[in-house]
């Protein structure tokens, strides 16, 4: 597989006082890699006009108990 995005470091500090900082990899696309071997694709992309809550991968998604904005949910 081959993903493409960024990668962003998170620092906080706790409430004990403990530094702690973690890495995320925020991924805009991915897709197979054709590097070693050949591969075919059966892939169906989404209309605009298709109900996105029935795929999870969807930006516009969104699945029951998500949170909103732009922190981890972790």
């Amino acid at each position: 597989m081959v993903a493409s995005g960024r990668m962003r470091q998170h620092d906080w500090t706790t409430p004990e006082g403990e530094k702690r900082s973690m890495l995320a990899v925020e991924i805009d696309d991915i897709g197979a890699s054709v590097r070693f071997t050949t591969v075919q694709i059966n892939a169906k992309r989404a209309t605009q006009s298709g109900p996105a809550g029935d795929d999870p991968w969807s930006r516009t998604a969104t699945p029951t108990g998500s949170q909103s904005g732009d922190e981890p949910p972790f």
